[in-house]
């Protein structure tokens, strides 16, 4: 374990060239923080920035020119990154112009900022669906997307170092720039625009996902901001998207990766897996755990408790603050796994995220096992293959009274192509006074369950693709092993153990009986 002195001495901060790098990592993967220290470093660092500039400065994109009497013009900066592949081996530097956010104001520089992305579950269960019909998939990566969003509001914005503008003038901005608030919203909209009028189909359960059907033909198109997942039933039709979005804008090229996922497929496409090996050596190296490895991500039967947090005289010490900043920091990256491909820890990190206000010693200990579980098992992730059962199928189940609260943990997950697409585990808001009424609860989780069977069942409504999904003619099968639970979600039946549930829980029988 990296102990708080050896933290100390291998952390080093540069100040005269303005960059951070630990003697952990290689220098050459340094994080470069100035266009100063740019000035100074390999031509394919003063490339990137030539590159961007070039990509700006193209017919009806990037800047235009405005005098400065009257306006009050946002800063900017350059932004610095090295692109790595899973091997971690560098293929470029990337440099990239951003809008400085916190001279921007609501009602005069930008209005509405969300802006969707396909949900994980959504992504996962396009991979499930591109296994069971057989699809070619293709990803994609659109190279400067936000450029290609016309801007609403009137914006200027002064240059960043190295660039020059003449005297009494600042740039005004033609399209949308990385940095604005509302610059993923106007790239969004841009591209469903052109999504639609490639005849594709927004489907309304994720607004991220798009559908084409010509006779027997499908193709199936998910969005993440710029990445592009294209799915389709022949080459011919797969070449066929792929050049209109070509006709629109600059395709970068081809990505195996989202978000640090590696997605593997075979040579047949019958079978695809998503692993995230990456991250988890990049946080063993870090924590210093290469070399360490568990068995279990928590051990059975383990006895944290609110007890074990620091009382507030101890978090004043040095090492209490720096083992907190670096367990929340530990247990976010468990979060993103489990959010990913990494169901199996999922139990570990609710009990852990349970701590995240005031870590102790004993919590910090745990997650350094989990730590080491994910080192052990680095490369495991989830497969999906071809199976002849088309119905999604999910599994529940409750720990009753398993919390120091006397609360319940519940749990579920579902199942397509042979693989999780969907899961969950959760601590149940209220105590449950016998086994039944836990499993009850478990079989939506705090309503999880049903409201997510619910959308999976409207969203393959939406996809209307035969045999795939059709709960009309075969509704989902939700596994529960408490017969209690199954005589009361399918009779109106009323006996001691359940009389005083609230009404809420009702609503699972209505749905079972539809």
């Amino acid at each position: 374990m990296l102990t708080y002195k050896q933290f100390q001495r291998k952390t080093h901060v540069n100040s005269t060239l303005n960059f951070i790098f630990t003697t952990i990592d290689n220098i050459d993967k340094r994080i470069l923080l100035s266009h100063k220290h740019v000035l100074t470093s390999p031509n394919m660092v003063q490339y990137a920035e030539q590159k961007e500039l070039d990509g700006l400065w193209e017919e009806g994109r990037g800047f235009g020119q405005g005098a400065l009497d009257d306006i009050e013009p946002i800063m900017s900066k350059w932004t610095y990154n090295l692109k790595t592949n899973f091997e971690d081996v560098m293929q470029r530097y990337k440099a990239r112009i951003c809008a400085s956010r916190n001279r921007t104001k609501e009602g005069i520089n930008y209005k509405e900022t969300f802006s969707p992305v396909v949900k994980w579950e959504s992504i996962r269960l396009f991979l499930a669906l591109t296994v069971l019909l057989k699809l070619l998939p293709l990803q994609l990566d659109v190279d400067l997307a936000y450029l290609y969003a016309p801007l609403e509001e009137t914006i200027y914005m002064r240059p960043p170092d190295g660039v020059q503008a003449p005297h009494g003038m600042v740039f005004r901005l033609i399209k949308s720039l990385y940095g604005l608030p509302q610059s993923g919203r106007n790239w969004n909209s841009h591209l469903h625009e052109t999504l639609i009028k490639a005849k594709f189909i927004r489907l309304q359960e994720d607004t991220c996902l798009y559908i084409k059907k010509q006779e027997e033909i499908i193709t199936i198109l998910a969005v993440y901001v710029d990445d592009l997942y294209i799915a389709a039933s022949d080459r011919k039709t797969l070449d066929d998207v792929t050049k209109w979005l070509q006709q629109v804008y600059k395709i970068l090229g081809v990505p195996k990766q989202l978000l640090g996922v590696k997605i593997t497929w075979t040579s047949t496409f019958d079978k695809v897996m998503i692993t995230i090996p990456k991250m988890i050596i990049k946080l063993t190296q870090e924590y210093n755990q290469v070399e360490r490895e568990s068995n279990t991500p928590i051990s059975p039967g383990h006895n944290l408790s609110k007890d074990q947090c620091p009382t507030e005289h101890q978090k004043q010490e040095a090492y209490i603050k720096w083992m907190q900043k670096m367990y929340r920091t530990l247990v976010g990256s468990f979060i993103w796994i489990c959010h990913t491909c990494r169901p199996d820890i999922a139990y570990a990190t609710m009990i852990l995220c349970r701590f995240m206000s005031n870590p102790g010693e004993s919590h910090w200990k745990v997650s350094i096992q989990t730590l080491r579980y994910l080192n052990k098992t680095k490369y495991w992730g989830i497969q999906y293959s071809y199976d002849e059962n088309r119905i999604p199928y999910g599994f529940c189940d409750a720990d009753f009274s398993a919390d120091e609260s006397r609360k319940s943990v519940g749990s579920f997950i579902f199942m397509l192509a042979n693989g999780p697409f969907s899961w969950k585990t959760a601590l149940d808001r209220k105590i449950a006074l016998s086994t039944c009424e836990a499993e009850t609860r478990a079989v939506h989780a705090a309503r999880e369950t049903i409201k997510e069977a619910i959308w999976l069942s409207k969203l393959f409504e939406e996809l209307n693709i035969p045999n795939i999904g059709n709960t009309s003619k075969f509704p989902f099968k939700i596994h529960e092993d408490n017969r209690s639970t199954i005589m009361y979600s399918k009779n109106p039946s009323h006996h001691s153990l359940m009389k005083h549930l609230e009404r809420e829980l009702y609503w699972i029988r209505e749905h079972v009986q539809q």
